[in-house]
C-alpha cells in the first residue's frame, strides 16, 4: 500500500490516535530506507526550466518589480503544482513533488498544534484574521492525496519541511486578498534562512484582472534582467502552446517555446542558458532562423490602479449591494445553527474561529463528489466574498426555503406531539 493511501485511510477515521500510529510507521520507513531530498540545484548560470508565458503576463500585471528579478517557470497543472513548483525551484526537476507532499503531510500530522485551529493551545503561524484556517482534518486530508488542492497553510508546512522561507506572491485585487501576498515562515524556520518565491497563477491569463482567482502555482527563479530572458511573448500561438502545458501528463518534458513553419512547434533543451538568452530582442532570431517579430507589449496593470472590491452590506430588504444580498437564517442549518444565504441561491455555515471581529462562513456543499471552497467573511455587519468562487450549482429560493424550514423546526420542537 502506498504511503499516501495509508495516511489517507488514517485521516478518514478522524482519530488523532490512528493518525499518529500511521505517521510513526511512515517515519520508521523513512529512517530505515534513508529516504530524503536531493541536494538543491545551485548552478547560477542555468535556469532549470522554461518560462511560463501566462504566469509572466500575470506577474507583469500585478508585480512588475518582481518580474524584473525572477522568471516564472512552467510546471504541470495537475493538482500537485505547489509541490511541483517547490521541487523545480530547489532541485531543478518536478520529480520530488510526491515526496514533498508526503513530507508535508507528516509535518502537519506530527505538529497538530500548528495546524488545528480548534485547539485551545493552537499556534497560529498565519496570524491574520483575513485568512481562513480550515478544519485540521480537511487540511491534512487534502495533502494526503495526490492531485488535491493546496492552500496557504500547506505552504507554511512546506516551508517547515524545506527549512526555507517562501515568499507567497499573490496577485491581490482587494485589501482582503492582499493577505495572501506574504512571507511564509514555517514552524522552526529562521527569518534569516534562504527564501524562495512561488506565484499564485492560472494556466491562462485572467479575463478580468479585478476579480482574479488563482488555480495554479509556479516557481519564480531569480535571474538578473529576468524580463529579457527568452522565450518572450511574441505571438498568440506561442502563448497558447505554453498554456497547454498545464493539461499534459509529461511535466518534465521541455515546453514548446518557438514556432517553426506553419506554426509547427519545436522543443528546446529543458534549461535556459543565460549566455544564450541574454540578447538584444531587436537583433535576436528565433530558433527556426526567422527574425524576431516585435509586437506591442501588453498593458501593465499596476497594483495601485486595481480597484478594491467593497464589502457588501447585509440588508433585511431586497436592496442589492454589489449585486448580491446576504441573509442569516437563525437555526437554519441541519444542526439548528445559524445559516447564511445569498441572493444567488448559495448557503453557508459558520466556521468556529476565535476572533472577536470576524466570522467566517463556508459553502455547505462539501461531500465526496463536490467540495466547494467558496467562503464569505462577516465583519462588523458587512460581508464580502472570499477568493474562491462557487463550483456548486445554486438553488433559487434558498433563503425562503431555509427560513420556512427553520420556522417549522422551531415550532415542532416547542410543540412536541404528546
Amino acid at each position: 500500500m502506498c504511503s499516501s493511501c495509508r495516511l489517507s485511510e488514517a485521516v478518514a477515521t478522524r482519530s488523532l490516535t490512528v493518525i499518529a500510529a500511521a505517521v510513526g510507521q511512515e517515519t520508521l520507513l523513512h529512517h530505515t530506507y534513508e529516504v530524503g531530498l536531493p541536494s538543491p540545484h545551485r548552478d547560477a548560470s542555468v535556469i532549470p526550466g522554461l518560462r511560463d508565458v501566462a504566469a509572466t503576463v500575470i506577474l507583469n500585471a500585478f508585480h512588475p518589480t518582481i518580474a524584473q528579478e525572477a522568471v516564472p517557470l512552467i510546471v504541470q497543472g495537475d493538482g500537485n503544482c505547489l509541490f511541483r513548483a517547490a521541487s523545480r525551484r530547489l532541485y531543478g526537476t518536478e520529480q520530488q513533488h510526491d515526496l514533498l507532499r508526503l513530507m508535508t503531510a507528516l509535518e502537519i500530522s506530527s505538529h497538530v498544534e500548528c495546524y488545528d485551529p480548534s485547539l485551545d493551545y493552537f499556534v497560529n503561524l498565519v496570524r491574520d484574521d483575513r485568512i481562513f484556517i480550515p478544519d485540521f482534518f480537511d487540511t491534512l486530508g487534502a495533502v494526503c492525496s495526490l492531485g488535491q488542492y493546496a492552500e496557504i497553510l500547506h505552504m507554511y508546512a512546506l516551508s517547515a519541511v524545506l527549512e526555507v522561507q517562501i515568499q507567497s506572491v499573490f496577485p491581490a485585487t482587494t485589501a482582503h486578498t492582499e493577505a495572501w501576498h506574504r512571507q511564509v515562515v514555517g514552524r522552526g524556520v529562521s527569518t534569516s534562512s534562504e527564501s524562495i518565491q512561488i506565484l499564485w497563477s492560472t494556466c491562462t491569463p485572467p479575463a478580468d484582472y479585478t476579480r482574479f482567482t488563482p488555480n495554479h502555482f509556479v516557481p519564480l527563479y531569480p535571474a538578473t534582467n529576468a524580463h529579457q530572458l527568452r522565450p518572450l511573448t511574441r505571438t498568440a500561438s506561442d502563448t497558447q502552446q505554453s498554456f497547454a502545458v498545464c493539461d499534459v501528463d509529461s511535466a518534465d518534458q521541455p515546453a514548446l517555446h518557438s514556432t517553426g513553419v506553419d506554426g509547427v512547434a519545436t522543443a528546446p533543451p529543458p534549461t535556459m542558458e543565460l549566455s544564450a538568452v541574454l540578447a538584444d530582442e531587436n537583433d535576436a532570431a528565433d530558433d527556426d532562423g526567422a527574425p524576431s517579430v516585435p509586437v506591442a507589449a501588453p498593458t501593465v496593470l499596476h497594483e495601485s490602479s486595481l480597484p478594491d472590491d467593497q464589502p457588501m452590506d447585509v440588508t433585511t430588504d431586497d436592496e442589492v449591494a454589489g449585486g448580491v444580498t446576504y441573509h442569516i437564517v437563525p437555526a437554519g442549518s441541519s444542526k439548528n445553527r445559524d445559516l447564511l444565504t445569498d441572493s444567488n441561491g448559495h448557503s453557508y455555515t459558520a466556521k468556529p474561529i476565535k476572533t472577536t471581529t470576524r466570522r467566517y462562513w463556508r459553502c455547505v456543499v462539501r461531500n465526496k463528489s463536490t467540495t466547494c471552497r467558496a467562503t464569505v467573511i462577516e465583519e462588523n455587519g458587512s460581508y464580502h466574498a472570499g477568493k474562491f468562487v462557487h463550483v456548486c450549482p445554486s438553488k433559487i429560493g434558498t433563503t425562503v426555503a431555509r427560513t420556512v424550514a427553520a420556522a417549522v423546526s422551531i415550532v415542532a420542537f416547542s410543540s412536541p406531539v404528546s
